[in-house]
């Protein structure tokens, strides 16, 4: 996930997690900061917007941030014939997502997502 922490309304410094999904932050100066959640991974949704830690002198502040996963549903494509009602196969249906009132492309492994009917 891409992560930027911030102190006293300044802006901050973009930090990503590493591949154990942790960020480590070192040697800030003393005081309060702001981590926000600025983008979850591909298939999450962020569940705490931001979080303040207050650094004492000597202390260790550990945060576990929980996102969860976007829920999944399944749709079977079938093309019929409209007199026959007899079903036609390989029919190909761009697949879309409409987002804002516009509908958008579904990508998978960056190729737009195409499904044949009856299969």
């Amino acid at each position: 996930g891409e992560y930027r922490y911030s102190s006293s309304g300044q802006v901050g410094r973009t930090l990503y997690t590493d591949k154990n999904g942790e960020i480590v932050v070192t040697n800030l100066p003393l005081g309060t900061y702001r981590f926000k959640e600025v983008e979850p991974l591909a298939g999450y949704t962020v569940t705490t917007m931001d979080t303040d830690v207050q650094l004492v002198d000597h202390q260790l502040v550990t945060i576990t941030v929980v996102n969860q996963k976007l829920p999944r549903g399944n749709v079977d494509f079938m093309k019929v014939d409209g007199r026959t009602n007899t079903s036609l196969q390989g029919a190909m249906f761009k697949v879309m997502k409409e987002e804002n009132g516009h509908y958008t492309p579904v990508l998978q492994n960056g190729k737009e997502v195409v499904v044949a009917s009856g299969k």
